[in-house]
């Protein structure tokens, strides 16, 4: 598989909308929802925890990646109160994993 066909226009827009969601809901409402009845760090503890149980299907490896991407998604939200970051961070995260998926199918993130 070429990486043409395996970045094509279809993918990217599909990642860019998943991870939009994701980041809009778990660092957009629930992160300052959070961060209005505790601190911050518990706020982006708590939201990342929740992040990575929402990635239900996956195995715990994967977990372990949602939980790490959540604390650093969650701190560049909070220092910089805009979702670009973690949205592109987070799109850049789904294309490389599942390219190299393709590409090696017996791939893990770690």
């Amino acid at each position: 598989m070429s990486l043409a066909n395996a970045l094509s226009f279809k993918k990217i827009a599909g990642e860019l909308l998943r991870a939009a969601s994701e980041e809009a809901w778990f660092r957009g409402v629930i992160l300052f929802l959070l961060f209005s009845s505790t601190t911050l760090i518990w706020a982006i503890v708590f939201s990342s925890v929740l992040f990575a149980s929402a990635h239900f299907n996956s195995n715990w490896t994967s977990k372990a990646w949602a939980l790490a991407m959540g604390f650093g998604f969650g701190a560049i939200t909070a220092f910089t109160g805009s979702l670009a970051g973690p949205v592109i961070g987070h799109v850049a995260f789904n294309l490389a994993v599942s390219t190299l998926k393709k590409a090696s199918p017996e791939f893990t993130p770690l």
